[in-house]
């Protein structure tokens, strides 16, 4: 493979990270199969390693908030039916959106090294 058709491969991987081609892909990313996803969950267990050997705190404690939140809210509207969520869910959400900020907040804040 000479460097013409390697620079025309280049472009090709360049030209899909346009911007409305990730969003279109965000758009169409569904939560369920996110979750079950080995090669994501493994990807943000490596993320959140190497944040936490290199010690970036806030990314680390973003990263750890997101998933919580992504936890949260699948597990919250577990049968993707959100016309009838019942009190019981709606105070596991508010009650588990909570439990992750209060850390959030901890692990930013209050705690030092």
């Amino acid at each position: 493979m000479d460097l013409s058709q390697q620079l025309e491969m280049l472009k090709g991987y360049i030209d899909k990270l346009r911007l409305d081609e990730v969003l279109a892909f965000v758009q169409n990313v569904n939560l369920e199969d996110l979750v079950h996803n080995p090669w994501f969950l493994g990807s943000l267990a490596l993320f959140s390693l190497v944040a936490l050997i290199k010690r970036w705190q806030l990314l680390l404690v973003s990263t750890l908030t997101v998933a919580g939140f992504t936890l949260l809210v699948h597990y919250t509207v577990r049968n993707g039916d959100l016309g009838e969520l019942s009190s019981d869910r709606l105070l596991m959400f508010a009650g588990g959106g909570v439990v992750v900020i209060l850390i959030c907040m901890y692990l930013l804040f209050i705690r030092s090294e």
